[in-house]
């Protein structure tokens, strides 16, 4: 593996291995580009905590939390609750399956942009 470059290795996911749809991916990067990534992912998150960007209900968001967990946690409850009440709930779900493989980059670097984030960080994420 030279400078900036990856190896992808795709794994099945279950048996039926004509479909792509059934592979997952593992992308290995360089140690660097991943501590570099690390770094850079933990200060924006700071600024964007900091700034109140991300709202308190997108707990997905949170570094460390456990977002589905527990948004799973309190439906339940919420049902229980409910139930014990006789009192009736609807509910939905929205699944936003792997929302940033399908936003194209230009978008990110664009919002990093727009929120302010370091003029030295934007052009070497732009960059990477």
């Amino acid at each position: 593996m030279g400078k900036g470059r990856s190896n992808i290795f795709l794994i099945p996911k279950n048996e039926n291995t004509e479909n792509p749809k059934n592979y997952k991916s593992v992308t290995c990067l360089p140690t660097m580009y991943k501590l570099i990534t690390s770094v850079i992912s933990r200060r924006i998150q700071k600024y964007m905590n900091d700034e109140n960007f991300i709202p308190k209900e997108r707990k997905g968001c949170y570094r460390g939390s456990k977002g589905c967990k527990d948004q799973l946690l309190i439906s339940k409850t919420i049902l229980q609750e409910c139930k014990s009440r006789k009192k009736y709930l609807s509910m939905a779900w929205i699944d936003y399956q792997k929302d940033f493989d399908r936003v194209p980059h230009s978008w990110i670097i664009k919002s990093l942009e727009l929120i302010g984030v370091n003029n030295k960080l934007y052009h070497l994420l732009r960059r990477l």
